[in-house]
């Protein structure tokens, strides 16, 4: 679940699913970000566990997989 916050920002400024990528800190949407600095803080600190780091599905990845289950596929298989 660590890998939706940047795609909530993206749905809420119509960006699209494929240019969502994990943020950085020259991302435009990075300042918003920075408004729930805990929330920030405790991503930027669990995206850097190995043990999350291990297991973890890219931002972007997920983010496609959202696209294709909100367009109506049932099993989406994304590469």
């Amino acid at each position: 679940m660590i890998d939706y916050f940047e795609i909530i920002l993206g749905i809420i400024h119509h960006i699209n699913y494929d240019q969502i990528y994990e943020m950085k800190i020259n991302d435009k949407l990075y300042n918003e970000a920075k408004t729930w600095s805990n929330l920030l803080n405790y991503l930027i600190t669990m995206r850097q566990e190995s043990f999350v780091s291990d297991i973890r599905i890219s931002t972007n990845i997920t983010a496609k997989f959202i696209a294709s289950k909100r367009s109506g596929l049932s099993n989406p298989d994304i590469q």
